[in-house]
C-alpha cells in the first residue's frame, strides 16, 4: 500500500485530486494534511506528498520557513513530491505569474526549489480571452506515447530549468515548452505538472456552477472539448502517477 498525503490549506477544494489519486494508484491510502501536521513530522508516515492547484501565496504564508524545510527533508530522504498547477509553481526555484501586468504580477523565488528554473504562466492561448475571463481550457500535451489532452487552469510552463526530466510538452504552442517535468532530489523525486493532469472532462464538469460565473457557458464548452479524450487522459494519469511512486 502506498500512503499519499494531500496538502490542504483550507482555501481550496481538493476532492477531485484525492479521488483521482485513489483511482490512479493501486492500493493507495489518501489523507489530507496541513501545515501543522507537517511541522509535527507527519510526513514521515507517507511516501508521496501531493501539492494541489490553487494559489501558491497561501502555501507561502503557511509553509515558508520550518514547514518547507520539513518538506524538503522529506523528499531528500526518499519521499516523492507531486506538484500540480500551483503546486508546480511552488516546486520551482522561481515563478513568474502575470509578469507583464503590474497589478497582478507575482514574481520571485520559492523555498522548495526542487527544480532550478522558472515556472511561467498563465498561458493565454488556453484561456477564454483576457485576464479577467476564465483561465481554463484544454491543452495538448506531447508525450513519448503521443498526444494527450488535459485540463488547463492557469498553470505554468517551465524555462531555464537545469537538469530536469521532461515528461510532456505543450504540443500546440510555439517552441513546445515543457509542461510536466521531474527532478531527482536527494533520494527522492519531484514531479511538477503545469496542467491539471489528474482531471478528466467528467471531473471538470462536476466543479462547474452557474452562480456568479459569467464564464459558465465557455467552461461547459471546455468540458465538452475534453470529455472525448478522457480515456487517454486517464491512462496517462495512472502511468505518470505510478512512475512517480516507483522512482
Amino acid at each position: 500500500m502506498v500512503k499519499i498525503a494531500v496538502y490542504t490549506d483550507y482555501k481550496h477544494n481538493n476532492d477531485v485530486l484525492c479521488t483521482r489519486l485513489a483511482e490512479g494508484a493501486s492500493d493507495a491510502h489518501i489523507k489530507t494534511i496541513d501545515a501543522d501536521d507537517i511541522l509535527g513530522d507527519q510526513l514521515k508516515e507517507y511516501e508521496v506528498l501531493a501539492m494541489p492547484g490553487g494559489a501558491d501565496l497561501y502555501y507561502c504564508e503557511k509553509l515558508n520557513g520550518a514547514a518547507n524545510a520539513k518538506i524538503r527533508q522529506f523528499v531528500d530522504s526518499g519521499g516523492k513530491y507531486l506538484g500540480i498547477c500551483a503546486g508546480a509553481y511552488y516546486g520551482a526555484s522561481q515563478l513568474r505569474w502575470a509578469g507583464d501586468r503590474v497589478d497582478d504580477a507575482i514574481c520571485g523565488t520559492r523555498e522548495l526549489a526542487f527544480v532550478q528554473g522558472i515556472a511561467v504562466g498563465p498561458i493565454g492561448e488556453y484561456m477564454e480571452g483576457d485576464f479577467e475571463q476564465s483561465w481554463d481550457g484544454v491543452c495538448q500535451l506531447g508525450t513519448p506515447g503521443g498526444i494527450v489532452y488535459a485540463i488547463y487552469r492557469g498553470g505554468c510552463y517551465f524555462k531555464n530549468f537545469d537538469g530536469a526530466d521532461v515528461f510532456a510538452t505543450y504540443a500546440n504552442l510555439a517552441n513546445q515548452p515543457p509542461a510536466i517535468i521531474g527532478q531527482r532530489v536527494g533520494d527522492g523525486y519531484a514531479l511538477l505538472s503545469g496542467p491539471h493532469i489528474e482531471m478528466r472532462g467528467t471531473d471538470y464538469t462536476r466543479t462547474l456552477y452557474k452562480h456568479r460565473n459569467n464564464s459558465y457557458n465557455y467552461e461547459c464548452g471546455v468540458a465538452d472539448q475534453m470529455s472525448p479524450y478522457d480515456p487517454e487522459n486517464d491512462s496517462y494519469w495512472k502511468k505518470l502517477l505510478n512512475e512517480l511512486i516507483e522512482k
